[in-house]
């Protein structure tokens, strides 16, 4: 069977830790205090800047210093020191209680001798008592500073009634603010557009309406006129993210191709701005006729409706000879270096804007006069799309 004896071990180790806390930190924890109390003050915000950090600093490297010098003085207490605590504690010899952690040899707990030296073990310790503290706090803090720093703690503390602005004011310096940042950003729309120049506002979660594959500009500085160097990004609506860097050209000017709708950040100086950049997509030009062609005067009259969001860049007119005509015998046959081909007869009415417009093509000239002919009115836009 088992005896059991209770030796207050544990809370033998919580006394001696503390001892040994106590007299490795209180260096740091006068410090704490101290530093504190002339913080909530607010006395480190009448110092010029310099000095208002450097006191900062010495706060900082002496507080770590002094937990430093207490962790290298401080040492857990083992069992062996724990177990003397408390047979000094209860007048018990030296050693005595190291038997009651022993295993009988063999294992064999029923033993009459191992019976018999465990019922004296108890009969001699009984339950002994844990440790009291062991502190000598004069020789520790001679000048009783364990009491007073923090007693000028709570004076402050009670003088500005809990008020926490004066330690604030001691921990934020008054650094200068950096001098607002000036963006200087445009859209450069491709040049068949005909657009301006579209200038973007500087205000957060701005937004702006942009042709697609246009030119994106910008420029960081400051109010003297000195570049800032910044973070670009563009995130798509499908969360494609792309830095944008300085183009080869100009070091001082980011510039990228915007193609798709998204999301335009701005990060300098530790202020974010946003654009969202909403992209216009421009799809392939029409054109129809308004109405059927006049032929009967030997000039051709066309009524074109021509649509697209921009100008067109150029029309014209691809007539293919049909096949199997018959030609009246004083006709002169054509070449057939030019009947082996479509012919295209350029209609530079038709390149401009958009809308309904009147052509007219002169035919009698023309080495197919008087032949049946397929024409095709085609049109092509500024990206080179066709109708």
């Amino acid at each position: 069977m088992r005896l059991p004896l209770p030796i207050p071990i544990q809370r033998a180790f919580a006394v001696i830790a503390w001892e040994r806390a106590f007299l490795a930190f209180l260096p740091a924890f006068l410090w704490l205090i101290g530093s504190l109390a002339i913080g909530w003050t607010g006395a480190l915000a009448l110092l010029p800047l310099s000095f208002h950090v450097t006191a900062l600093i010495a706060f900082l490297v002496g507080l770590t210093t002094l937990v430093a010098r207490g962790g290298r003085r401080f040492r857990w207490p083992t069992k062996r020191e724990g177990l003397r605590r408390i047979e000094a504690r209860n007048g018990l010899a030296d050693g005595c209680l190291d038997t009651a952690y022993a295993e009988p040899f063999g294992g064999d707990e029923s033993h009459p001798l191992w019976i018999a030296s465990r019922k004296k073990l108890i009969e001699t310790a009984g339950r002994p008592k844990p440790p009291l503290l062991n502190i000598d706090q004069r020789q520790a803090d001679p000048f009783f500073l364990r009491c007073l720093v923090p007693l000028v703690l709570l004076a402050v503390v009670g003088i500005s009634r809990g008020n926490p602005e004066g330690l604030r004011a001691s921990l934020s310096p008054p650094f200068p603010d950096p001098p607002p940042i000036i963006v200087d950003a445009w859209i450069e729309p491709p040049a068949y557009t005909g657009l301006s120049p579209i200038l973007l506002r500087h205000q957060i979660h701005n937004f702006a309406n942009i042709p697609e594959s246009s030119e994106l500009h910008i420029r960081l500085r400051d109010e003297s006129g000195d570049l800032v160097r910044g973070v670009i990004t563009y995130t798509t609506d499908e969360k494609r993210r792309r830095r944008i860097k300085t183009s080869e050209a100009d070091q001082s000017t980011v510039t990228a191709t915007i193609e798709e709708t998204g999301l335009l950040t701005i990060n300098a100086r530790r202020e974010s701005r946003q654009i969202r950049l909403n992209v216009r997509k421009d799809g392939p030009p029409s054109v129809w006729l308004a109405e059927d062609p006049e032929l009967a005067t030997g000039v051709i009259r066309l009524s074109v409706v021509t649509s697209d969001i921009y100008p067109l860049a150029k029309g014209s007119l691809i007539l293919s000879l049909l096949p199997g005509q018959k030609l009246s015998a004083d006709a002169p046959k054509p070449d057939k270096a030019i009947t082996a081909n479509p012919s295209l007869i350029d209609l530079p009415e038709l390149a401009g804007p958009t809308g309904q417009i009147e052509v007219e093509i002169d035919a009698e000239t023309h080495p197919w006069a008087g032949l049946l002919v397929k024409a095709v009115i085609e049109v092509t836009d500024g990206r080179g799309q066709t109708a």
